[in-house]
């Protein structure tokens, strides 16, 4: 098949405007915020992000991140909290989430003590909580955008590539539930837009010290973005290095400065750790892991059946667009900075599910294989050649690549109507669990696909017939399942505020919707850049 191929940024006769393109990808992030608003959940169901609030609460209020909450009783020390060298409580999660959280928790307190509350909200706390998750699924779908923009292909192009990442892979979902795989997979994201933007401008020397940064706070979120690094590593030095055959001043100057960006986020990790522990490289999970917990352990070829095929977890079933890279790696390569994008993305998708398949008890409470999430994304970016030469492409291809991105959809749609709460409530009321890993084996029939895809059908037909109205408002966990509305309708916040007596709240989703129409409106009008 014959396909075009955008010309080579760093050698393009005419850059586009900077400006313009900072405006593009501003206006992208801006529709897939309003997108990500409008089915945001206000819930907060998993403990593990109440648990990163609660340190984010002690930060504000008492200057330490102890956990007050577990020697309180609020959350279960033996579950959720780990023994400082004090002898106090702390939580194993990485710092970088919580400091993310704490703007959101400082506004929520501001309200609360202002106005009392806001009316028809379950829990403020929560709801700013369930409000910055869209923020940075809208930044990995921009950050797509970015990058595939600054590599050289058009516009439309670009924006249906990030179309796909963001609206018809695990990143909608989990805009609905703010995991710190997200927090670390936007960053990352970020990272190599702007290593690509590096390439693009190079006359500009302030990407890859920013690049560093974005990489340094993901790692002081997740330790395991360190995974991301090698890749990172081979977006900023190879084009480069093949370009000009010697370690030239430029490279030099460019991973010096990405280091230095690393250093002004990354110190906080062993600080953090020394805190708590008296040991900076200490986290805390070795604790956890003596407890009948997630932990390493796992033989690694079950643990990848797991990773690549399980209802529960199998990235070929929730994203099997993955199965479409090799019909357009050859033509994303040929571009020299495109090449170590795509390989960077593959030795970090590689490197995740490995080092994941190795653990076992993860991702019960997660839509899809979130603990891999760092990397697909960053793989998929190459849907922009299916898109960029879809005339061109042989019918087999364009055939394949349609019916791939059609089960993509069916996989992704379920966790956007529902928490992935209801499919473990569901499934642990129809069968025996024993918690660990036993949820990634069940029978297909219980995944969240096929569990949520069936109560989102029932849930929208609730909505439809005026019987979403006669739910519980308020859960009750002892009957959530059968009782209370963000089960059994959509748990999108406005929603949820409508069926608690606020009628006019519609007026917000329609409002975002007119936002998403204009912004895409004035997107569209504006000329592609000269190349």
């Amino acid at each position: 098949m014959e396909n075009k191929q955008p010309s080579d940024p760093a050698s393009a006769p005419a850059q586009p405007h900077r400006r313009r393109l900072v405006l593009e990808v501003f206006l992208v992030f801006l529709a897939f915020l309003a997108i990500y608003l409008i089915t945001a959940s206000d819930a907060a169901w998993h403990t593990d992000g109440l648990v990163r609030m609660y340190v984010a609460r002690n930060l504000l209020e008492y200057g330490d991140p102890i956990l007050r909450e577990a020697e309180q009783g609020e959350v279960s020390a033996t579950v959720w909290a780990v023994t400082g060298h004090d002898g106090r409580f702390y939580s194993f999660y990485g710092l970088g989430h919580s400091l993310f959280i704490m703007p959101g928790y400082a506004l929520a307190n501001w309200i609360e003590q202002s106005i009392g509350g806001i009316p028809y909200i379950w829990d403020e706390h929560r709801f700013f909580l369930g409000m910055l998750a869209p923020v940075l699924s809208a930044l990995v779908a921009s950050s797509v955008f970015a990058t595939t923009s600054l590599l050289g292909y058009r516009r439309s192009s670009a924006l249906l590539t990030a179309g796909v990442v963001g609206l018809a892979t695990i990143i909608w979902p989990n805009a609905r539930d703010l995991q710190d795989n997200l927090l670390e997979t936007s960053l990352i994201m970020v990272s190599i837009a702007l290593l690509v933007a590096h390439h693009r401008f190079p006359e500009l020397k302030w990407p890859p010290l920013v690049a560093g940064a974005s990489f340094g706070l993901a790692f002081v979120t997740r330790s395991s973005a360190a995974l991301a690094f090698p890749g990172l590593m081979l977006i900023l030095i190879m084009p480069t290095l093949l370009e000009e055959r010697a370690l030239s001043q430029k490279l030099l100057t460019a991973a010096v400065l990405f280091g230095l960006g690393a250093l002004l986020t990354a110190w906080i990790w062993p600080v953090y750790n020394q805190v708590r522990f008296g040991d900076p490289m200490e986290t805390g999970y070795s604790q956890m892991f003596l407890r009948d917990a997630p932990a390493p352990g796992q033989p690694l070829l079950p643990g990848l059946a797991t990773w690549l095929f399980s209802p529960w977890h199998g990235l070929l079933i929730y994203t099997p667009l993955l199965l479409l890279l090799p019909f357009l790696a050859r033509h994303f390569a040929e571009n020299r900075v495109g090449l170590w994008v795509l390989v960077g993305g593959i030795l970090t998708l590689i490197s995740v599910t490995l080092f994941y398949s190795t653990f076992r008890g993860l991702g019960k409470w997660t839509y899809g294989p979130g603990y891999l999430m760092m990397g697909i994304p960053w793989v998929l970016v190459t849907l922009v050649v299916f898109f960029e030469n879809f005339k061109n492409m042989m019918l087999s291809v364009r055939v394949l690549g349609t019916i791939l991105l059609g089960l993509n959809v069916i996989a992704t749609l379920p966790g956007v109507f529902l928490p992935i709460g209801y499919a473990a409530l569901y499934i642990g009321q129809q069968i025996s669990l024993q918690g660990g890993d036993d949820l990634s084996w069940i029978p297909m029939i219980y995944s969240p696909i096929v569990t949520m895809g069936e109560q989102s059908i029932q849930a929208i037909g609730n909505v439809l017939s005026g019987r979403a109205a006669t739910f519980d408002v308020i859960p009750n966990s002892a009957t959530w399942l059968e009782s209370f509305v963000g089960l059994n309708a959509p748990d999108w916040w406005w929603v949820m505020i409508f069926y608690r007596g606020f009628r006019p709240i519609i007026l917000i989703p329609m409002g975002l919707l007119a936002s998403v129409a204009v912004t895409l409106f004035f997107l569209l009008r504006l000329p592609e850049p000269e190349s």
